[in-house]
């Protein structure tokens, strides 16, 4: 299972395996791609078996992407945060940017099959494979199960953190987890694999730390007394998730 959203294709071979997933020739197409540091596999393992995460349901639902920084990581709301229908102080978005948004999740929603036609918003009905994002297919398995579903993983923010940042300060409580719990079933009821950060049910937070890879069990703490979500347990200094002020956020707990 492979992330093909970190590296571009830019000058990155696509491999081109035959017979199934553990057929030596598939592997030795693996190994041959890992050798030139290219992960973007999911357009040329379609039909392999192969899973790859899905980066285009993630960013529609979350906002922006996952390399966000500065005020782009509130500006930038996604589906389920406010984009255009409930705009933050610095949201900009327009009803275009909503409804292509609604787009992207019904295509990774539908399994990413590039073969699925598609209705758009702008009433064109095309397969996911002519749909073009970020010059790549939409559409870019050929079955449900090589396309890996999520809204938050470890090397970002959680979805709780994120929404922190993009819904407006002035969101209740009650509000933040209802947005919570709908990120939750856009993967739930998506078609593929659907992947669960641990703790997406506690509105788990990391304390706005992006990439908790190698930070140890006081940002990665999980209370599944569901008494604490572990927000607001570090003491940020100038390096805060980009430069946002502390001031920004509210308490989620």
């Amino acid at each position: 299972m492979f992330d093909f959203s970190t590296v571009p294709e830019t000058a990155c071979a696509t491999p081109t395996p035959s017979g199934g997933p553990a057929d030596q020739s598939q592997q030795a197409a693996v190994v041959a791609t890992a050798g030139t540091g290219c992960f973007n596999w999911g357009y040329g393992f379609n039909g392999s078996g192969t899973g790859s995460f899905n980066p285009y349901i993630r960013d529609a639902v979350r906002g922006g992407s996952g390399f966000d920084t500065g005020n782009a990581l509130v500006a930038n709301q996604g589906w389920i945060n406010g984009q255009n229908d409930d705009p933050n102080a610095s949201g900009t978005a327009s009803v275009g940017d909503l409804m292509w948004a609604g787009d992207v999740i019904k295509a990774s929603m539908a399994g990413s099959i590039r073969s699925y036609s598609l209705t758009t918003s702008r009433d064109a009905q095309l397969p996911l494979k002519r749909i073009d994002i970020g010059g790549s297919p939409l559409g870019f398995v050929t079955d449900p199960s090589e396309s890996v579903t999520y809204v938050e993983n470890h090397d970002n923010q959680t979805l709780s953190d994120n929404n922190a940042y993009k819904l407006p300060l002035t969101t209740t409580q009650d509000d933040r987890d209802r947005v919570q719990m709908l990120g939750a079933a856009v993967v739930s009821f998506s078609q593929g694999v659907a992947y669960y950060h641990a703790g997406i049910d506690t509105l788990r937070s990391k304390s706005l730390d992006k990439n908790t890879y190698d930070s140890g069990d006081w940002f990665n703490r999980l209370d599944w007394s569901y008494a604490d979500n572990n927000f607001g347990v570090r003491v940020w200094g100038s390096g805060l998730a980009g430069g946002q002020p502390p001031w920004r956020l509210t308490n989620m707990r």
